[in-house]
């Protein structure tokens, strides 16, 4: 921080004898030339922040907010576009492109949220067809994945609400939750759906199957559904695996209560014009 600095270092000769720098060296104060970091040949300039307990994706979105307002800019710079990785400026004098490229966790945590959003279709369109194949009907294979859409019902209101609480935010580990959520949750429904399908061919008629399959199967789905969340409380603490614990609990929860709701009524259409007709 000084020169004054170099005045307490001390060195040990062969004599084993503690001599002040200053006896053996001359110091003379010089300036070294300003170090210019480039990247990908484009001279760079880098800004290092740390998020602590939060996570990157919220700061970032407040960050947009903040360069895309015009008082900010001060009319200095033109806002030209925008994407998952940064945005693009313009000097409204000189011309000059200037890009903010927001890498870091930031990158890290898209091209995480990209693979498992991939995944997550993939799995949802292998339980679809697993789905088709079981039951032999397309409509009822997707009346089956709407259990798995309600769930996204309790886990991305909720955990907007768990942020503003208790500051619990939705990370890659919660995205792995998701995935695992499309496997649980269709359970409810195939419940449901099996036992509807079985009175059916005993003669029964749509609406009694309906009425008589919830009232059987619905006990089953919330005792299933509420052993599989009291299972994922026990993670709840884990600082990296609470991301999954939550997202089972919060979309399963909605799950059991919505599926045997809003299920019924979409079996009802799909089925009484097929079983009525026939």
């Amino acid at each position: 921080s000084s020169l004054q600095t170099l005045d307490r270092v001390m060195l040990t000769n062969t004599a084993w004898q503690r001599i002040p720098l200053s006896e053996i060296a001359t110091i003379i104060p010089d300036q070294l030339a300003p170090v210019r970091y480039s990247d990908d040949k484009v001279q760079t300039v880098y800004l290092y922040g740390e998020m602590a307990n939060n996570s990157v994706i919220y700061p970032i979105i407040g960050l947009y907010s903040i360069f895309k307002d015009a008082d900010f800019r001060e009319g200095k710079f033109n806002f030209q576009d925008s994407d998952f990785y940064g945005f693009d400026l313009k000097h409204s004098l000189t011309n000059e492109h200037l890009r903010i490229n927001i890498g870091g966790e930031r990158e890290l945590t898209m091209d995480t949220f990209r693979d498992m959003g991939l995944a997550m279709i993939i799995a949802f369109l292998a339980i679809y067809i697993m789905m088709v194949i079981q039951f032999g009907r397309f409509g009822l294979g997707g009346v089956i994945m709407i259990s798995f859409l309600l769930g996204f019902f309790g886990v991305f209101p909720w955990y907007a609400l768990l942020y503003l609480l208790q500051g619990e935010y939705f990370s890659a580990t919660s995205m792995i939750g998701v995935i695992a959520l499309a496997g649980i949750v269709v359970g409810n429904a195939i419940l449901l759906i099996e036992y509807v399908m079985i009175l059916l061919k005993r003669g029964n008629t749509v609406k009694m199957s309906l009425i008589h399959a919830w009232r059987i199967r619905m006990k089953p789905i919330l005792i299933t559904s509420l052993t599989t969340i009291l299972g994922a409380t026990t993670i709840l603490g884990d600082p990296v695996w609470s991301g999954v614990a939550w997202a089972i609990i919060l979309g399963l929860t909605a799950s059991a209560i919505l599926t045997t709701i809003v299920l019924p009524i979409f079996l009802y259409e799909g089925l009484v014009e097929q079983y009525e007709k026939e």
